[in-house]
């Protein structure tokens, strides 16, 4: 295949994918040449003074593919006190070397599994210690007592991997993960794999169960004191996982003393990195740091010295994973370890999300600069042009190669706030079951903090639809006082990671639309007071409440309510409840507890809307029917026959469920209604029901 014909094939995967945004003429050098996938053929001689790392070639960004595989130190023949050299890029572009000395080899440091463990002389590296970000980086070694020339020569050994957090200074101790464990993960990379999709077409079985991540920010939001009328709805959301397949919640951070693979840095424009947002993505094996107070910070663009088109990837160089790209990006870096002749390319030495197969973009990177941190060094950069795909990630490596196979999924943000212009922006995510989810929230939080903070008091509203592929679209309508970027993950997070990881059967999102507008007013409004006429209403009669509310920072306000009782409504005991939407939201589930009775993703789809649809500023009147009907799957069925109702409720049948009827009267408020009213009404027969002897039922 010549060159000509080799551009216009990758120039047609990319036409085929349908890929936004990309830009054209991606050169691969060598991949012209036709091989197959596996581990190149494994060098067990001496070191060859030539060997050492490919040199990048001359020309536009790409892969640089060697002829022939570099030559490797095979585990069992690395020795304790080998010296030799890594490769990483410490600012921008340019790949350096650092110098380490073998200290141990551990043959068992995982079952089946080795690991060699180094010692950093270089100076940087004794106040950094282990970097994250240097995940990947090629350790090269000579022979036994040799002494050589930081860069040349020598065989490589394996990937700077893992190593140990709140280490003291002048010391950098790293554990590296042995290249014939990386070279066999390549093994197992089939470039033809179709994304998301078995061969036959068949959607593929949903990939996660459990809500770790909702569980996690709920228990940070506890810790942060979060209102009620924040966090409802995600309360809501964690109650429908089966706590058997939901228990665990993600601690944040790293304790002493643990070795650990070390976490991809991901820069988001923002001052600060909450501890919320650590835990939403630590998890993932991704380290969110900071990258500025948002406006026109951008981890995505380099600096002018730096041309995105010239990035190339080859040992040593960045090797980023774009997880967000268009007004601004989002990517998490790590090093390229290795490229094998056939165009395969080995990185990190530890996994990303460990899960085998894997469809993300692949591109080459920059870094700005290496901030040293007593719990964890990290890099801060971004990337170059996507130059390919990672289709495998296994705990030893993750694997890249030619071709864009990822999804993506359009996000549009509206963001409208006082005194400024109306902005709309535009992104493209990558589409993952385990990234997505973050990836949204973190698009949003970048949106709203472009131009500038929120004022502290203010009310957050957040609107827009989200679409699914065979779904309906689900629509979102919350009103957030005190609003925060918290509280928008509050909103929308558990949403999203319960349909991306629901056990049922994917749910493939495929377009986010959502509008932010923000005032300056605190639309909080507290229930105080409340009255009714009469605690003991007759059929048909109305009911009037008199409701005092208090605005934020405003008066005590009176309103007059009217509740009509019906008039079949049969004699007895009824609670009168008044209530904001979190309130009514518990009294919803409790009274049809079917819908938390799911079985697929349709039961969940039905359930979230419901969920989603209750309006946030509104005044809830409720008055509550006894559980006197029965709901059969999850058609309601409040008039049977008590014969047929206790055939239908055996306990021997589970299809059942009981459920009681609410007579719900929506008021709408000027802001989102917080606070509890409860009465108990013993409504009696109306008078034309009445004789002088006996009662005769309504008609």
């Amino acid at each position: 295949m010549g060159y000509a014909s080799a551009m216009n094939r990758i120039r047609l995967i990319a036409f085929c994918v349908g890929f936004i945004g990309l830009q054209s003429g991606l050169i691969f050098p060598g991949c012209g040449a036709e091989s197959s996938a596996g581990a190149a053929t494994e060098s067990s001689g001496a070191a060859v003074a030539e060997s050492g790392p490919a040199k990048p070639a001359d020309g536009p960004a790409g892969v640089v593919i060697p002829v022939q595989a570099t030559p490797i130190i095979k585990f069992d023949d690395v020795r304790i006190g080998m010296k030799g050299y890594g490769l990483t890029v410490f600012e921008g572009t340019k790949i350096e070397s650092f110098a380490v000395e073998v200290t141990s080899v551990m043959r068992d440091f995982e079952p089946g599994k080795g690991a060699i463990w180094i010692r950093c002389t270089d100076e940087r590296m004794r106040h950094s210690g282990p970097v994250s970000g240097m995940s990947g980086s090629p350790i090269y070694l000579w022979e036994l007592g040799q002494e050589g020339k930081l860069g040349e020569g020598g065989r490589l050994a394996g990937a700077f991997a893992f190593g140990y957090s709140l280490s003291r200074q002048d010391t950098c101790y790293a554990g590296v993960q042995p290249i014939e464990q990386m070279r066999d993960v390549a093994t197992r990379e089939n470039r033809d794999e179709k994304t998301a999709r078995d061969p036959d077409g068949a959607r593929v079985p949903a990939r996660g169960v459990g809500l770790p991540a909702t569980r996690a920010l709920l228990g940070a939001g506890r810790r942060a004191n979060v209102p009620a009328w924040q966090s409802w709805r995600a309360k809501a959301i964690a109650e429908l996982m089966p706590q058997s397949l939901a228990e665990a919640e993600v601690a944040g951070g790293q304790e002493a003393g643990a070795s650990k693979a070390l976490l991809l840095p991901l820069m988001l424009p923002l001052a600060n990195v909450p501890e919320w947002c650590r835990q939403l993505w630590s998890p993932l094996g991704v380290m969110p740091v900071a990258g500025g107070s948002g406006g026109n910070m951008v981890a995505g663009k380099p600096p002018v010295e730096i041309d995105p088109d010239q990035i190339t990837i080859s040992p040593g160089s960045v090797l980023s994973v774009p997880l967000l790209w268009g007004d601004k990006e989002l990517a998490a870096v790590g090093t390229v370890t290795d490229v094998l002749p056939n165009g395969q390319v080995l990185g990190f030495g530890h996994a990303f999300t460990g899960e085998g197969k894997i469809d993300v973009p692949m591109a080459g990177g920059f870094v700005h600069f290496v901030q040293p941190n007593v719990v964890s060094s990290f890099k801060l950069g971004g990337s170059g042009r996507i130059l390919g795909t990672l289709g495998r990630d296994e705990n030893s490596a993750v694997i890249g190669s030619p071709g864009l196979r990822y999804q993506t999924i359009p996000i549009q943000v509206a963001v409208n706030l006082q005194g400024q212009p109306a902005r709309v922006y535009h992104y493209q995510a990558v589409q993952h079951p385990k990234f997505t989810s973050q990836v949204v929230i973190s698009a949003l939080m970048m949106s709203l903090g472009a131009t500038q903070n929120l004022p502290t008091e203010n009310t957050l509203r957040l609107s827009g639809t989200l679409r699914f592929e065979d779904q309906p679209p689900l629509s979102l309508n919350a009103v957030m006082p005190m609003g925060s970027d918290m509280a928008i993950a509050m909103e929308l997070f558990p949403l999203l990671e319960m349909l991306s990881n629901n056990p049922y059967r994917e749910c493939r999102l495929e377009a986010v639309d959502v509008r932010l507008d923000a005032t300056e007013q605190v639309q909080l409004i507290m229930l105080t007071d409340a009255a009714v006429d009469t605690l003991e209403p007759e059929q048909g009669q109305d009911v009037r409440l008199t409701v005092k509310t208090q605005a934020y920072k405003g008066q005590v306000q009176e309103r007059t309510l009217r509740l009509k009782i019906p008039d079949t409504l049969e004699e007895g005991e009824y609670p009168l409840i008044l209530c904001g939407a979190d309130q009514y939201l518990n009294h919803v589930l409790e009274s049809r507890p079917y819908l938390a009775d799911i079985s697929s993703l349709e039961d969940l789809l039905a359930t979230l809307r419901v969920i989603s649809e209750i309006r946030s500023d509104a005044l809830y009147v409720i008055l509550r029917k006894p559980a006197a009907g029965l709901a059969v799957g999850r058609t309601e069925l409040p008039q049977l026959p008590s014969s047929r109702a206790a055939m239908l409720a055996s306990p021997t049948h589970s299809y059942a469920l009981p459920c009681a009827e609410l007579i719900v009267k929506v008021e709408p408020a000027a802001g989102v209604v917080a606070g509890e009213q409860y009465f108990m009404l013993n409504v009696k027969r109306h008078q034309k029901y009445k004789t002088n002897d006996t009662e005769s039922s309504p008609k």
